[in-house]
């Protein structure tokens, strides 16, 4: 082997080493966002009825479903379910009925449908946009004092998981419904007094359904009084006109959690909130996602407070951007002053990037979560106007959006490990090419 040849090989070795370093440290780079805030109703119906999805379509223009509120001679207040899309220039309002709005979805022709349950003793009920008007149907007149969502199948069928009350006994049902093609198909699934009004569906891609919801746990506290946890079951249905589900246990001992989303090997995930224990102000976010053996769980932020008074701020929303990276966001409470924060939470591929999107309002209620095809947070809230109790039913629609684009993966410096690594290889070579030259000058 000639000085050349060592030459040669030695080059390459050292070539390719490199180009593992940089192909192994390559991340996403996350520069901090700039956000704009803008608000898109000042008549909302806030306290108790804070439901307000947001949804992107195929052009990336987003969507929101609310609940307004009109109040009549008498001071009733009658909530009305509204739609709202941006055009370019400004949002788009429309009434759509007389209700509470739950659930918002954008069909394959960018056509909207809302899940809602309808006043005077209308139900749940079901509203399509056409191309040419809204197409209401009732799924359950029974339906009371619930909450529900849903999801469309690979034929655009809805599919909706919703809990509702016994009107004489105080019991919550999780039912489940689905649109045949000519009526819809009712299956009760659980009933107890210890069922809370989430639930969240998801369908994959073989159109098998995930249904996830909870149950509250009543613990006494040592202090003589009573405390409540959930548990997160997930239900699973891998053929939607049979009954046989399959039903888990995901996680213990929560007090609240987000929507969930299936990835693009229809794996579930989803956030969730733990309460400090000896400290009721105080919580911790997790996420947790199933790799197709088991759950794994990452905790997002520790002890930060998550209710104000005696308004609970709920678990916000999840999503996943086109790398499967998962973004949320939340509200945040600050002790010294009644503000609350939207904060926002994205995994940049090695730790979380915790961002704060509007801290100047009272934020009230949960938030909404969509990233579009750049990786773009797009997020909907409801605050609190100045001057307003925080037990007050108005509040304003509020949405916000990062107005820089997430850069894809770039090269970046490689982590301790990977570079001790790569010197110890280069130094191998190095000691290796050495060592046969000399011992090849020696004959």
């Amino acid at each position: 082997m000639n000085n050349k040849s060592l030459s040669s090989a030695f080059l390459s070795l050292l070539l390719l080493t490199m180009l593992l370093v940089t192909f192994c440290s390559a991340v996403p780079a996350h520069a901090a966002l700039s956000w704009n805030v803008q608000t898109v109703d000042n008549n909302a119906y806030g306290y108790g009825n804070g439901y307000l999805p947001i949804v992107l379509d195929s052009n990336n223009v987003p969507h929101i479903a609310y609940t307004n509120v009109r109040i009549e001679p008498n001071r009733f207040q009658t909530p009305l379910v509204m739609y709202a899309s941006w055009d370019g220039k400004g949002w788009n309002s429309e009434q759509i009925a007389i209700g509470v709005a739950f659930s918002l979805l954008i069909d394959s022709n960018n056509n909207p449908h809302i899940l809602y349950g309808g006043y005077y003793h209308e139900g749940l009920v079901y509203a399509s946009w056409t191309g040419k008007e809204w197409a209401n149907q009732t799924i359950d007149g029974t339906f009371w004092n619930g909450y529900g969502s849903f999801a469309l199948d690979s034929f655009g069928n809805p599919h909706v998981a919703y809990t509702s009350r016994y009107s004489e006994n105080g019991t919550y049902r999780l039912i489940y419904a689905r649109w045949t093609g000519s009526g819809w198909n009712i299956q009760t699934l659980d009933k107890s007094e210890e069922i809370p009004f989430r639930t969240t569906i998801a369908i994959g891609k073989n159109n098998v359904i995930y249904l996830m919801y909870g149950y509250t746990t009543e613990h006494s506290s040592s202090f003589g009084g009573y405390w409540d946890s959930q548990s997160v079951k997930l239900a699973i249905n891998e053929n939607s006109e049979n009954t046989d589900w399959k039903t888990e246990t995901v996680v213990s001992d929560i007090t609240n959690y987000s929507n969930m989303i299936l990835d693009t090997q229809d794996f579930p995930h989803f956030a969730y909130q733990v309460q400090v224990r000896g400290n009721p102000w105080t919580s911790d976010i997790s996420y947790t996602s199933w790799d197709g053996s088991g759950w794994n769980t990452q905790t997002i932020v520790s002890n930060v407070s998550l209710k104000v008074d005696f308004v609970n701020i709920n678990m916000g929303g999840l999503a996943l951007d086109a790398y499967g990276y998962p973004h949320i966001d939340y509200v945040i409470s600050n002790p010294n002053s009644d503000l609350c924060s939207v904060m926002y939470a994205s995994w940049t591929g090695r730790e979380w990037d915790i961002q704060t999107v509007d801290s100047a309002h009272i934020a009230n209620g949960p938030c909404y979560l969509s990233v579009d095809s750049n990786g773009n947070p797009h997020i909907s809230y409801l605050i609190t106007p100045t001057g307003v109790g925080l037990d007050s039913y108005i509040a304003s629609v509020m949405y916000a959006t990062a107005t820089e684009t997430a850069q894809p993966p770039s090269p970046t410096f490689p982590a301790l490990p990977l570079l001790l690594v790569s010197t110890a290889v280069i130094i191998g070579v190095v000691v290796t090419v050495v060592y046969v030259w000399k011992k090849k000058t020696k004959h």
